[in-house]
């Protein structure tokens, strides 16, 4: 609900692109699947032969659907970040490939089936005790349950140091580095994010290889639902660093009578993708721009 008015603001009024498609489902599809899913994990009515047929609903559902619309998202950044680079462009489809057949590899495998809770039959339809969860295939070890955790950590990993040696690499090409400029947003934000996410598919793997069989996805829920707020969160703060930036360079148009210079520099490209619907504000924003906002906003105010 905090959220409400940043939503508005960057999403709802704002064209519709694929960034926003991609917020709707971590926003909102995600309610739906966790809706579900908590209905499926605590009400009666699920029973031992409902399940049976419902149970690949959080795996495949809520698993894999929503970590991998955010490894979208978070791919997006990376690969404007680098002037959409093919070769980048090309690693990225062929890993998210490569994870989601892991991924359907283990909940596909044969032998997949609900978790059996520990006591006497009636425990599955007893309403403080009931669950419907998804166990995997014993004839898979625990790490080879684990590998889509395992590439997932890779993946977040993989991305938070491109990221991070992009933004310093500009930095010191630039030689600035303002607590208000694109890529101290962008390379706070990765951090941020590779914090809580990388943690909790950390933990998530670590669960699937050594707790017992009937919590070996307990932590499966909130990765999955962490990652989508923590990925909707990175949208807000580039959204909101492009719409200052569009006032900004149109109100040194106005002062100035002239048009910004144009540069192609990556931090550009990034504002390009998550700022669409701005493209004629953004499309000739130099460097200068992009990267001492702050620096900028002081000029105007002391030539009031």
């Amino acid at each position: 609900m905090i959220t409400i008015p940043d939503e508005v603001q960057f999403i709802w009024s704002r064209r519709l692109n694929f960034v926003s498609l991609l917020y709707f489902v971590n926003r909102y599809y995600a309610l739906f699947a966790l809706g579900v899913t908590v209905l499926q994990l605590t009400l009666p009515v699920f029973t031992a032969e409902v399940c049976q047929k419902s149970f690949l609903f959080p795996p495949l559902a809520t698993g894999i659907v929503l970590m991998f619309s955010p490894n979208i998202a978070i791919g997006v950044r990376v690969f404007a970040l680098y002037n959409m680079s093919k070769r980048l462009g090309a690693f990225i489809v062929i890993y998210l490939s490569a994870e989601l057949g892991v991924a359907l590899w283990i909940y596909l495998s044969p032998g997949h089936h609900p978790t059996v809770l520990p006591g006497p039959p009636d425990t599955f339809n007893n309403w403080t005790l009931h669950s419907c969860g998804f166990s995997p295939s014993p004839s898979l070890n625990n790490f080879q349950a684990a590998a889509y955790q395992l590439m997932q950590s890779g993946y977040d990993s993989t991305m938070f140091l491109l990221i991070i040696c992009k933004t310093f690499s500009e930095a010191f090409r630039c030689r600035t580095w303002s607590s208000s400029s694109l890529r101290y947003c962008i390379a706070r934000d990765g951090l941020w994010y590779y914090m809580i996410v990388f943690s909790c598919n950390l933990t998530w793997a670590l669960m699937t290889i050594f707790a017992p069989s009937q919590i070996k996805n307990i932590a499966a829920e909130p990765t999955v639902h962490l990652s989508c707020i923590a990925v909707n969160r990175l949208t807000f703060n580039v959204r909101r660093f492009g719409s200052d930036l569009s006032g900004t360079t149109q109100l040194d148009s106005r002062r100035t009578g002239r048009q910004p210079l144009s540069n192609s520099d990556s931090l550009q490209t990034i504002n390009h993708v998550y700022n669409s619907d701005h493209q004629d504000d953004l499309n000739e924003i130099p460097l200068s721009f992009v990267t001492e906002r702050s620096s900028t906003k002081s000029d105007y105010a002391s030539s009031d």
